[in-house]
């Protein structure tokens, strides 16, 4: 029952800060009315996702979008070919017009996600209909399906005119989906088929031919951009030179805006006695070891669990051990006396940071999620500790409500293009990756913990 009513609670949460939102889009497949129809199987059909924006409640302005991340899900006719290095952005043909940078693609479950993002300022940014991208699919197998867009999977935001309001996320109205028929032969299709049943003009294509052969579409490892793709480090702005070339270093005091940090710190040997110990070592997603000069004391909040019985523990300080996990980030050890706790086998950890989804640890050496109840985690008295480091804390709850999406993206956001920087050992909230700084290499982050979404709660 707690753990109903806590799940009624985040979803309460969720529904009531829906409202933050300036302006709403509906998004839509292809053109009004359009099916694509496919004579050959291995034909390419190149798919255009348009966005179309609302007017800002209070003024004569239509919202102009310069972030949007689409889940488009298919039938099992259609595939999206990877490249030699193993990615699919080649076959997402963003538009230039609107966008800058083409942050991530994923494909799972015969759905692919994309994010684009747009530098422009305000008054260059696109409103009103336009197309986001075009995507390339293969066609695999002969029948019928659809191409739909995934609602809880997409976020859109945009620049809000209302300088005075950080609601930057656009609201989700129509998703139009579109539907397509693979033929079993009768000769190349050059040109695509509408069939449009009303008299509503359809939106223009800017890509032509819709329906290609594959036998020359498919690049090599040297034909994808790297440009416009995956901002590098070299994008990122330059780390002043007052900050330590080889780790962090801890300032002897702390910023003021810091959460409350506790006095007592991990030990190197945690004390023994009748009281369970959790010993841990843990990562944050994105902090590495290049530039965490403001990953100084960041607490975290465990809670431990078996069954029905729990106990919370706040403000728990993890400390740098100076190595690092399989992808570079930084490892943290921390030590916890569970006070009031006296199960010791087949517990299960919760762990959230300050700026973090809650992660639940299970298991010794996990490195991915857990995916069920209960836990395998049997606690003792003495210096046992705990390797989660390869399982990342994500990053990007900002707002600690329990979710990462759009609210938190805006967040970030605002603070970036104001371009904040603190000195070392200083705390941002919206800093993700501890840089001191909240530049475009916060939000890309963020935008990688988007999938996720919602705290682990069991």
């Amino acid at each position: 029952m707690a753990l109903i009513g806590a799940l009624a609670l985040v979803r309460q949460s969720q529904e009531t800060r829906r409202s933050a939102y300036f302006a709403g889009t509906s998004l839509r497949v292809g053109s009004p009315g359009q099916t694509f129809l496919v004579n050959n199987i291995g034909e390419d059909v190149l798919v255009p996702v348009f966005i179309e924006t609302e007017q800002v409640v209070g003024t004569d302005e239509m919202a102009k979008v310069d972030f949007a991340k689409i889940t488009l899900c298919y039938g099992d006719h259609l595939n999206l070919v990877e490249d030699a290095d193993g990615y699919v952005d080649y076959l997402v043909d963003f538009n230039h017009d609107a966008f800058d940078v083409l942050l991530f693609t994923k494909v799972e479950n015969n759905c692919l996600t994309f994010t684009v993002k747009s530098e422009k300022s305000a008054d260059r940014l696109k409103s009103g209909m336009f197309r986001v991208a075009t995507v390339t699919f293969n066609t695999i197998a002969q029948g019928s399906g659809s191409i739909n867009i995934d609602r809880d999977k997409t976020q859109v935001s945009g620049s809000n005119p209302n300088l005075g309001s950080n609601d930057m996320a656009l609201s989700l109205g129509d998703l139009v989906g579109v539907d397509y028929s693979v033929g079993g032969g009768g000769g190349p299709t050059n040109t695509p088929v509408v069939i449009n049943p009303t008299n509503t003009p359809a939106v223009p294509v800017d890509v032509s031919p819709t329906l290609r052969p594959t036998s020359t579409s498919r690049p090599t490892s040297t034909q994808r951009p790297t440009s416009t793709l995956r901002p590098t480090s070299t994008s990122r702005p330059t780390v002043p030179t007052s900050k330590p070339t080889d780790k962090p270093v801890v300032p002897t005091s702390k910023p003021t805006d810091k959460p409350v940090v506790p006095t007592s710190k991990p030990t190197d040997k945690p004390i023994g006695g009748d009281t369970p110990i959790l010993n841990f070592r843990i990562a944050f997603a994105g902090v590495k070891t290049n530039h965490a000069y403001c990953v100084v004391a960041w607490p975290v909040g465990v809670i431990v669990m078996k069954g029905e019985t729990k106990k919370s523990y706040a403000d728990v300080i993890v400390e740098n051990t100076g190595e690092v996990n399989s992808k570079g980030e930084i490892i943290f050890v921390g030590s916890l006396e569970l006070t009031g706790f006296y199960e010791t086998e087949g517990v299960a950890a919760f762990i959230k940071g300050p700026k973090h989804l809650q992660m639940k640890y299970a298991m010794e050496n996990q490195a991915g999620s857990y995916g069920k109840a209960g836990g395998e985690l049997n606690l003792t008295y003495s210096s046992k500790i705990y390797n989660f480091s390869e399982y990342s804390l994500l990053a990007g709850d900002v707002n600690r409500d329990g979710w990462i999406n759009g609210l938190d993206f805006s967040q970030v956001k605002v603070v970036a293009v104001k371009y904040i920087e603190v000195e070392v050992g200083g705390y941002i909230t919206e800093d993700l990756d501890g840089s001191c700084q909240v530049n475009t290499a916060d939000t890309t982050l963020l935008v990688k913990s988007l999938d996720e979404r919602q705290e682990e709660l069991y």
